[in-house]
């Protein structure tokens, strides 16, 4: 037990440690003045709709996850499930290294709806897997289009990887009837919505580079969803450091300017945080909450 209480306390600290790490390498490696200077310049307008695109793209993410959810617990509003994703994306932005948004979805589904914890979690696992398979895709995609259109100068065996993708999806469908076989009557409405989410989020870094007057090219987009698929390792605190390393390596790679890509990683990092604050006003779910429950079809499965 002393332990493991050690481990939660070190965890918050070592994330914390990783993201002003990250933030120093990044700063010794650029022209933090020029960055300063592109971010201080964003239109208005522009972050507006970047942030508008960011929380439609939240509200799609709630969404594919009410589909699994409900597949355990029939008849909870939509409303309900938008609140509850809003409050863990409230929890993801302060206790990066305590509780944490799926954290406290477990425990609340479990708490209040009975639910059995080793279904949450196959629910919560396939939500971000599904995430996770529509980014990687559409890294396939763009990478086909920039070695296609020569957007870039990279090999030409990056446009192979685009055949890869009917493999990767037969691949799930076949683990989703081994492994999670309740959840396979929501497989491409569940896709479908991963892939709204993700381009959402597209939307809005184009916003942003809008926002920031730099010329909107494909190459800062496919850096923009490898650096999502990197931010599935929990190492800091809200990607802080992590996504903009990746933008400088890979503005690098694709010789396009690092301080300009840095900014967009940093301006996206703070559109994602704000969004993140109406969970605050959801926190009374914690005590007595009034469960949005439909008047029929109300039951538990499994």
């Amino acid at each position: 037990m002393e332990k493991n209480a050690v481990t939660k306390r070190l965890k918050p600290l070592f994330k914390v440690l990783v993201s002003l790490g990250a933030i120093y390498f990044v700063s010794r490696n650029i022209d933090v003045s020029q960055v300063k200077t592109v971010v201080v310049s964003a239109k208005l307008p522009f972050l507006v709709l970047a942030f508008v695109f960011f929380n439609l793209s939240q509200v799609a993410s709630a969404y594919r996850l009410m589909l699994l959810i409900n597949l355990l617990k029939r008849g909870i509003d939509f409303g309900y499930h938008l609140k509850l994703y809003y409050l863990g994306m409230f929890y993801n932005l302060v206790l990066p290294g305590g509780i944490g948004g799926d954290a406290y979805k477990v425990y609340h589904f479990r708490k209040k709806f009975g639910l059995r914890s080793r279904y949450i979690l196959k629910a919560l696992f396939l939500d971000r897997l599904s995430g996770l398979t529509a980014l990687v895709t559409l890294v396939m995609i763009m990478m086909f289009a920039l070695v296609m259109f020569g957007w870039a100068n990279l090999p030409h065996y990056f446009s192979w990887s685009v055949v890869l993708i009917i493999p990767l999806y037969i691949v799930f469908f076949k683990a989703m009837g081994r492994w999670f076989r309740q959840f396979v009557s929501v497989f491409s409405k569940m896709n479908f919505f991963a892939f709204a989410v993700q381009l959402l989020q597209v939307l809005s870094v184009v916003a942003i580079l809008l926002s920031l007057s730099i010329p909107v090219q494909v190459t800062y987009v496919i850096i923009f969803l490898v650096s999502s698929i990197a931010m599935v390792l929990p190492i800091t605190v809200g990607g802080l450091g992590l996504r903009e390393i990746v933008f400088m390596f890979g503005a690098t790679y694709l010789s396009i300017q690092q301080e300009a890509a840095v900014a967009v990683g940093l301006v996206f990092f703070f559109i994602s945080s704000f969004a993140s604050l109406p969970g605050l006003f959801f926190l009374s779910m914690k005590g007595n909450e009034e469960v949005a429950l439909k008047t029929n079809k109300v039951g538990t499965r499994g």
